[in-house]
């Protein structure tokens, strides 16, 4: 990554920034260390994603900064966001009170369009919709805007490489013990037993059924929430991702997760199956292209 150092240095600059504003707030310290740790992480998912998979074989060197970049800052906004969580909660809120309202990416792309040099809608449009359902990345005005059918291209290769470069690192931070219990600290400032410990939602089935991701609405437990995670192999994108999630047994590893907070063993193995099946059966270097 030697020629991306400046943008390194930008991240490295907004986390400090952030650090020393909430220095008095563990959780959001806290909140602020991992953000960082995972845009690194990103970092080598995005690099292992353009190394293995074809699609980005001879691409312009325009379009490959773009991708590197789109993936590299892809979280800048998290930082204004913990800033705001935690001005938000001096004044008696709590984060999830306003857990609606806050949009990393589209903060992220808010900030990265008003410097020139990232201001190229290949970065910034993948920024804005990555977290997102991918359905408010086709609605996109801007998006729709464009004529040009390569510049659609390039972007929708660009947004499905950071979608699945964030998914995989946290694929494989979430099976990390030390990272699970990181994670259930922040995802829970008081646990208590209900969510620690009850039932996956019955909604879940139906979703994994379907081969459809998790909505975070009908997220009610921490068996949900790592759920969620496993559902995540239903909206990958390219056959690499595909096959990182096999090599590493993602599937499994995080089925291990969710039962240590939940009992419902013969549930737990029925959604394992439905998600192992769809990766055993995939192939999405036969996806047919959509020029949505």
């Amino acid at each position: 990554m030697k020629n991306y150092q400046q943008e390194i240095a930008l991240l490295q600059r907004q986390y400090q920034e952030t650090l020393v504003h909430v220095k008095d707030s563990r959780w959001c310290r806290a909140f602020c260390e991992e953000k960082r740790q995972h845009s690194l992480q990103v970092i080598g998912a995005g690099n292992y994603i353009m190394k293995h998979e074809p699609v980005f074989k001879n691409r312009s060197k325009g379009f490959e900064r773009c991708a590197v970049l789109a993936y590299l800052l892809h979280d800048i906004g998290r930082f204004p966001e913990i800033r705001e969580i935690y001005n938000y909660e001096k004044n008696g809120k709590t984060y999830y009170d306003r857990n609606s309202l806050l949009d990393h990416g589209e903060r992220g792309a808010e900030l990265l369009a008003q410097m020139p040099e990232y201001a190229d809608l290949r970065i910034i449009i993948p920024i804005r919709h990555h977290g997102h359902m991918i359905e408010r990345f086709y609605e996109d005005a801007q998006y729709q805007s464009i004529k040009d059918q390569n510049l659609r291209k390039e972007i929708r290769d660009i947004i499905f490489l950071v979608r699945d470069a964030d998914k995989i690192a946290n694929f494989y931070l979430m099976t990390s013990p030390a990272a699970q219990e990181k994670y259930r600290n922040l995802l829970f400032h008081a646990p208590d037993e209900q969510y620690l410990h009850g039932n996956i939602n019955p909604k879940f089935e139906e979703y994994f059924k379907n081969h459809q991701i998790t909505l975070h609405k009908d997220t009610y437990t921490m068996a949900d929430n790592f759920l969620g995670f496993v559902s995540w192999v239903f909206d990958l994108n390219y056959q690499t991702s595909i096959e990182f999630t096999k090599k590493h047994n993602i599937i499994d590893r995080l089925m291990a997760v969710v039962g240590k907070f939940n009992q419902q063993t013969d549930l737990q193995e029925k959604l394992a199956n439905y998600a192992k099946m769809y990766i055993q059966s995939i192939n999405l270097n036969h996806r047919q292209e959509d020029f949505s």
